[in-house]
């Protein structure tokens, strides 16, 4: 699934996908245990 097409699915902007996903990028891909909060 593209960015765009997650974004429209979850009904936010696909530039919030992109950030999300650098924000918490690995070199091993996407951490959900890095980006839920502490």
């Amino acid at each position: 699934m593209s960015r765009r097409q997650i974004a429209r699915e979850l009904g936010i902007h696909n530039s919030t996908i992109s950030r999300e996903l650098r924000r918490n990028a690995t070199t091993s891909g996407y951490d959900p245990e890095q980006a839920s909060p502490q």
